[in-house]
């Protein structure tokens, strides 16, 4: 819960915002702890992954629909998919894709109000509208910092899904070999 913490710390331009965002991926994590409590007892519903995707679209209240939110769909919808069941895998992606699209179309249509675009001099200059005040240094160190995550979050769920397979792949060829020299 450091986001509204880094929010007080910088400013907040929207504070209900601030609290849609934060409740959001409170959820999340609520809903991905209870999962986790469960254990082997997964639901037929993957509503971790919803909840978490539905945060990642929330998130466009902070910066727009165009910077993080496409980042962080690509990352969590991937470790979904890696890690969910396999049924779930269409709803994931489903998912994964409205996080991005629907705040994309709002925004478009003008009910989300998140960036503008001024231009004086000719050249069309974007002005980010979110819902927390963004120096350009802590934004830009702030939006590296997160997008170096979604990159390391994305890897290390591929390593993990990967060793997995090599386990499995390793304990085959045990069993074929035993096999082979039983029948020989």
């Amino acid at each position: 819960m450091a986001f509204p913490i880094i929010a007080v710390a910088i400013g907040i331009r929207e504070l209900s915002s601030v609290v849609v965002i934060a409740l959001a991926w409170a959820v999340a994590g609520a809903t991905l702890y209870v999962q986790h409590v469960r254990g082997a007892r997964p639901s037929r519903v993957p509503w971790p992954s919803f909840a978490g995707l539905l945060a990642v679209g929330a998130t466009s209240l902070l910066f727009g629909p165009h910077i993080l939110v496409p980042t962080l769909a690509i990352a969590m919808t991937m470790g979904y998919v890696l890690g969910g069941r396999v049924e779930w895998r269409r709803r994931i992606v489903a998912a994964g894709g409205a996080a991005v699209l629907l705040p994309a179309v709002l925004t478009w249509l003008g009910v989300l109000h998140t960036f503008g675009v001024a231009s004086d001099t000719g050249t069309p200059v974007v002005i980010l509208k979110g819902a927390i005040h963004h120096p350009p240094g802590v934004l830009l160190l702030g939006l590296m910092v997160a997008n170096l995550a979604a990159v390391l979050i994305a890897a290390a769920y591929a390593a993990r899904f990967r060793n997995t397979l090599e386990e499995i792949e390793a304990e085959t060829r045990a069993k074929v070999l035993a096999l082979s020299r039983l029948v020989a």
